[in-house]
């Protein structure tokens, strides 16, 4: 049974002092307080019921991850794999923080959270979500195919050289185009392969492409302006359609365990 206990008369003094001390209930032994609920409010515009919900299910994740050990080499090893795919080292790493005004020890605690949340998800949520047939992902995209509408064409700049070094050296530093041939030139969606269009379509205004050999040499693309809109076949599609899929199933399912676990929780509200 749900343990919601307003506390009145017969624990004034309990709640006189709680109050004084600015909280506002206490979920599985964890503290909300007056000053966490305004702030959710205030940072993402919410009611103050809304706030007081999520900070709840806030505690409920954090009672239900308590058993769950997270080691320092696991935040090193996540740590090293975040450095490894942006290319910089841990010092850069610490310096971006810095300018963020995240110190480190803030850092590897958002990595321990993280660390935390996905082996809870592996061990409670992900088995709850079945395998989805080919007839519920075309169903799922029919229900909204404007989503996987992409531009149909690329104003590109191409930059081409016939030495790789040489490439590379120019997308490190686009001073540097000894070597380099380059044209504006307009790219049609549906005369380019597929990986081609995929990476232009990642590609943000002003950014440069990775480098590609395309057979006749090195060539990578500066990204000027994309330009009208198609949708993609559900076949073309499929995989981006399985994977929003999941993610809305694992929503659903986040929030299914948890209005459970919440049905059976311990909640004290000491101020309404």
């Amino acid at each position: 049974m749900k343990k919601i206990v307003v506390l009145a008369f017969a624990l004034l003094t309990f709640s006189q002092a709680a109050m004084v001390n600015g909280i506002a209930m206490v979920v599985e032994g964890e503290p909300v307080t007056l000053a966490e609920i305004r702030a959710v409010q205030q940072q993402l515009r919410v009611s103050r019921e809304k706030a007081k919900d999520m900070l709840i299910e806030n505690r409920l994740q954090k009672a239900a991850m308590k058993n769950i050990i997270v080691s320092d080499s696991e935040i090193d090893e996540r740590i090293a794999l975040i450095t490894k795919q942006n290319n910089f080292s841990i010092e850069k790493l610490q310096s971006l923080l810095k300018q963020q005004k995240i110190s480190w020890k803030k850092f590897r605690e958002q990595m321990a959270l993280s660390i935390k949340k996905q082996r809870f998800y592996a061990q409670n949520i992900s088995r709850l979500i079945p395998d989805p047939s080919d007839t519920e992902l075309k169903r799922f995209y029919d229900k909204s195919p404007s989503k996987y509408k992409v531009p149909s064409t690329f104003s590109v700049i191409e930059y081409r050289s016939s030495n790789e070094a040489t490439m590379k050296d120019f997308l490190l530093d686009p001073k540097k185009s000894s070597g380099i041939q380059s044209r504006k030139i307009t790219l049609t969606g549906s005369k380019i392969s597929s990986s081609l269009r995929d990476m232009l379509l990642g590609t943000h205004k002003g950014a440069f492409t990775a480098h590609l050999n395309d057979g006749s040499g090195f060539v990578a693309y500066k990204m000027l302006a994309q330009g009208g809109m198609t949708s993609r076949p559900y076949n073309e599609v499929r995989n981006l359609v399985a994977q929003e899929w999941k993610i809305e199933q694992k929503s659903k399912a986040v929030d299914d365990y948890f209005k459970k676990m919440k049905s059976s929780a311990s909640i004290v509200v000491i101020r309404d």
